[in-house]
């Protein structure tokens, strides 16, 4: 019986962080449809304060981190971008 060990590279490879990358695109998506949608409803009344714009601005950030971190951009690309 053979053991086979996996180093934290082999679990950081491209197919693991492009399913990470796309789930976190999704999952961020459905926060910024659903806070969005939110706004144009009669459901604000029951969400106090600033907290649906809170949900867009976390989306945001969720995407800016992911095209920071799991895309792959050249430096020029990436500064021209943002």
């Amino acid at each position: 019986m053979e053991v086979k060990s996996k180093s934290v590279t082999s679990l950081l490879n491209f197919q693991n962080r492009s399913n990470l990358a796309e789930s976190l695109y999704i999952f961020a998506l459905v926060i910024y449809v659903c806070a969005n949608y939110m706004f144009g409803t009669f459901l604000t009344r029951y969400f106090p304060g600033m907290w649906l714009v809170y949900l867009t601005e976390f989306s945001g950030i969720m995407m800016v981190l992911k095209i920071t971190f799991f895309d792959h951009w050249s430096r020029k690309d990436f500064l021209l971008y943002f």
